[in-house]
Order: C-alpha cells, then structure tokens, then sequence
C-alpha cells in the first residue's frame, strides 16, 4: 500500500511539473476538444466543484501517506526493549517460574505490559504473583515513571490452572 501511494504522489508531481512548464498537451494536443471546452468554460461551478474535490482526494491522500509511516508499536518512556528484556529475566528467576516473556500493548496513552510466565509443576500461581507484584514489576513500573501502568499476567506450565482466577492482583498494585 506504501508503494502505490508513493507511486501516486510520483505521478501526480510529474503531471503537475509538465502542466507548469507548459508542455502537457504539446505531443497530443489538448486532452478536450474547442466545442467541450467552450461547454464547460461557461459552467464555473463544475470546475470549482472539480477544484475541490481534488483538493480534498490530495488531501485525503496526504493524510493516508501520514498514517502509514506512524509508528503504531506503543513506546512507554523507559520501557523500552531493554526493560522489557531485564523484567522478562528478573520474572525468569523467581521462584517457581521456569521462563517469562514480555510485550507491551494497547497505545501510547494507555500502554500495558503482558508478561506470559511458564511455571514449574511446584509452583504456587498466588505466590508467584505476589513475588513478580513486590519484585520485578514494582522496579519497572518505577523505573517507567509509570505507577499505574495496568499489567496482565498469563501463567502457562504442566499443570494447567482451568477455571481458577487469583485474586491476589488487586492486593498488589
């Protein structure tokens, strides 16, 4: 999609280039004939309507050419790669976890870290959660300037856990 924009633009700037030097029509004569001219040059509100439908399809254009060079990734000030990559290995080594990933989602106004902990057959999910709130969690979240940034936990491991939710995440935040 960015090339065939890109692609637009080029052209569009290579006709308006000819047609200000004057040599659009200079092969091929003129794109209406003398009669339609004569039509459509006592219809001034046909080329003012042209004249701004055009402007508002340039402009529309311009705006999708913005949009797709926005980043969309949400950036956090001081969670970026790096924090992700100490905070998945901080929750790697709690006890009871035998690996963490982490991502951020959601936008740049309201940005969330998802941190995916695999657990050990051991492991007590409430415990793990208490530890990852006081511990690792508590730094980044300090050192993003970010206090209430909203996190969601998912634990995978041997033992599933079907149908039992922790209560323990409002306890900590």
């Amino acid at each position: 999609m960015g090339l065939i924009g890109l692609a637009a633009i080029a052209g569009g700037g290579w006709v308006l280039y000819r047609g200000f030097r004057g040599d659009a029509g200079a092969r091929h004569g003129s794109v209406l004939s003398a009669a339609d001219r004569a039509h459509w040059s006592h219809r001034h509100g046909f080329w003012t309507d042209a004249e701004i439908a055009l402007g508002a399809l340039a402009l529309l254009g311009l705006v999708w050419l913005v949009w797709q060079w926005r980043d969309r990734r949400p950036h956090v000030q001081g969670f970026d790669a790096a924090a992700r990559a100490v905070l998945a290995g901080q929750a790697g080594r709690l006890p009871g976890t035998a690996s963490a990933t982490v991502r951020t989602a959601g936008s740049r106004r309201r940005p969330r870290a998802v941190l995916e902990l695999e657990l050990t057959e051991d492991a007590d999910p409430a415990e793990v959660l208490a530890a990852l709130w006081r511990g690792p969690l508590a730094e980044a979240r300090a050192q993003a300037h970010r206090p209430e940034m909203p996190t969601v936990v998912r634990f995978t491991g041997a033992h599933p856990i079907r149908g039992t939710r922790i209560k323990a995440q409002s306890a900590y935040r």
